[in-house]
């Protein structure tokens, strides 16, 4: 008993430079494949780095032991990575996320936006002064 992958679509995306796979997955008398086993079952299906394969989406019903997920198969590890949401490429890489509070990033724009007006009022009391 072993887990089975079954191709259902599969689509080339040359734009994204990445195959698209639709696969259903059935794994008799054993619980849900985790995404790593089928990221290696699929990376030696197509003969590809681990590295460049997605999975997500799994989904399957109660009682059965049958799964359906998409992959993404990229051509190289830089392609994925300019692509794909960072969150998911830091989770695949092994790569620290960092994100900046939004506190901090609001209190940035502000200070902007703030220096803009203050130089651009500066502007208008030069010259009426000059006129």
């Amino acid at each position: 008993m072993s887990l089975e992958l079954e191709i259902a679509d599969l689509r080339d995306n040359r734009l994204l430079s990445r195959k698209e796979l639709d696969v259903v997955a059935y794994h008799p008398g054993m619980p849900i494949p985790s995404k790593e086993e089928i990221r290696e079952k699929i990376s030696e299906l197509y003969q590809t780095k681990k590295d460049n394969v997605v999975v997500m989406d799994l989904k399957n019903r109660y009682g059965t032991h049958r799964t359906t997920l998409k992959a993404k198969i990229y051509s190289s590890i830089e392609v994925l990575s300019n692509i794909e949401k960072k969150h998911i490429v830091a989770k695949l890489t092994g790569k620290e996320f960092h994100v900046t509070p939004r506190r901090v990033r609001k209190d940035e724009r502000k200070k902007r936006y703030k220096i803009f007006g203050t130089l651009k009022r500066a502007m208008k009391k030069a010259e009426r002064k000059n006129k």
